[in-house]
């Protein structure tokens, strides 16, 4: 071998996240790899040295198992003096004989011309797949059947094709050994193949369908009954052909759910309400007697003490027309449109996000108070507002005379001195319940705690409450030796 000192640049990616994280997402292998910084390696260093280069690199990539990888890849036969991570990734390894795949243990890549292998980019890198002469390579598994030299990738999809066929990359043996693989989709027209992102944005839902000439493609599976030549996307989860229009969630649906014909298509929030000519739906049930010419969704701010927030960004549940109120397209009996308003964003089910990301609970129109659509049964509108501790709702509000948790009154409550507790989560995953107090007691959701003091007594985890007395499992107190403890995770 030939000792002359030899520089060798390697350029090393700063992902944001984690190696491990990266790859517990959908779709894998987000393109993170840019030029960050170039490291200059001299192999002439002894091997002490050389491992600390390579610990650094991998470390700088998002890998922080670099000495544990760099020695499990010598017990496998590779040599220390010329181990180096490939450009555009830190899974695939070469040294000067051979190429591995680390993730989530070294092995070698069999097969492999070390001497052409590069990480495969299609303007940008996509670390799990590699190339060299005459292959080409996923999560370090041959590709067979594929050609590289033509090898493409079908708009942002999880599709890829070459010159002659067109595959679909499918999990292997993820949680053993995190394998990927490409199917190919017999009959599939490469070169007709398109996707359904083109103007919409990033949509997860959208990315798992492609269309040929003659099929549209979901999970790499022909659908049958729907138009390949005029299939294509209306909206976030809305699709349509020339003859129906259809609803996907991507998370949940095997097929798309066909919910009308084909016509005009008009969306008024990102999910949620929409028209197809005169008749209004929500998500993917009509709404009977729903108006499209007056309809208009509490989309735009909400009404919170003196001041307004934007909220609902997505899923809005409340709207109107001319003749009646919703929620979650069910009419509210009884709402009055014209003075229908929110008044209080919700974090319910959205704790700690920015309220303009949560869905508003409370609302109220000139006679009545409601929460998620259901009558708040003797609140005062004029005077009701909700109550938010530490960032947190937690489904209580108040009037000048009640004091509710949801739609329920909590019997007794003082508005004067009632409050909800502190909001911070104290455990990860373990959050405080629903307690609250005012001078005289301490309620549990609706009920008051018999025996607990307003004075001392604070939420600990989840149901469980602590004050002078000990510890409360909601209403009822514990044994004088019981500690809870959070099993989360």
């Amino acid at each position: 071998m030939n000792h002359e000192r030899t520089n060798l640049s390697l350029t090393i990616v700063a992902c944001v996240l984690g190696t491990a994280a990266l790859y517990l997402v959908w779709p894998p292998f987000p393109s993170f790899v840019s030029s960050v910084f170039t490291k200059t390696y001299d192999v002439t260093h002894p091997a002490a040295v050389r491992k600390a280069e390579f610990v650094s690199a991998l470390r700088a990539g998002g890998n922080g198992n670099g000495e544990a990888t760099f020695d499990a890849l010598v017990a496998l036969g590779a040599d220390p003096a010329t181990i180096q991570t490939v450009r555009g990734s830190t899974e695939y390894i070469r040294d000067a004989k051979s190429v591995y795949w680390v993730f989530p243990k070294p092995r070698k890549v069999e097969g492999v011309d070390p001497n052409s292998f590069k990480v495969w980019e299609d303007g940008t890198y996509r670390s799990n797949i590699g190339v060299d002469r005459e292959h080409l390579y996923i999560t370090g598994v041959l590709a067979e059947g594929v050609d590289p030299k033509t090898f493409a990738r079908v708009g942002r999809t999880q599709y890829f094709h070459d010159e002659q066929s067109v595959f679909y990359e499918v999990r292997i043996d993820v949680k053993n050994d995190y394998r990927y693989g490409l199917r190919k989709i017999i009959g599939a027209d490469p070169a007709t193949m398109r996707a359904f992102t083109s103007g919409i944005g990033y949509d997860q839902a959208a990315d798992l369908f492609v269309a040929d000439a003659a099929r549209v493609y979901l999970r790499g599976e022909a659908l049958p009954g729907i138009d390949a030549k005029t299939f294509h996307m209306l909206a976030s989860r809305y699709f349509a052909d020339k003859n129906s229009t259809y609803f996907f969630n991507g998370d949940i649906d095997t097929i798309p759910t066909r919910i009308g014909p084909a016509g005009n298509f008009r969306t008024l929030t990102t999910l949620g309400y929409f028209a197809i000519d005169d008749q209004m739906y929500f998500g993917t049930t009509t709404i009977p007697g729903g108006d499209p010419t007056s309809f208009r969704v509490f989309d735009n701010e909400v009404h919170y003490g003196d001041r307004t927030r934007e909220v609902c960004k997505d899923i809005c549940p409340y709207a109107a027309d001319a003749g009646a109120v919703y929620y979650d397209g069910k009419k509210i009996n009884g709402a009055d449109p014209s003075s229908f308003e929110l008044i209080g964003y919700g974090l319910l089910q959205n704790k700690g996000k920015d309220p303009s990301d949560s869905q508003p609970e409370y609302a109220r129109d000139a006679q009545h108070v409601y929460f998620i659509g259901k009558l708040v049964a003797g609140a005062d509108p004029r005077t009701f507002r909700p109550l938010v501790s530490g960032g947190y709702f937690y489904g209580y509000g108040r009037d000048s005379l009640h004091v509710y948790w949801l739609d329920k009154e909590i019997v007794g409550a003082d508005p004067t001195t009632f409050r909800i507790f502190d909001g911070q989560q104290p455990y990860e995953g373990c959050g405080v319940g629903p307690y609250s107090a005012d001078a005289r007691a301490v309620y549990f959701e609706t009920k008051q705690i018999v025996g607990a003091d307003p004075s001392t007594f604070k939420p600990i985890i989840n149901e469980y409450g602590r004050d002078k007395n000990g510890v409360w499992k909601g209403t009822v107190l514990q044994a004088s030796d019981f500690t809870p403890e959070c099993t989360y995770g």
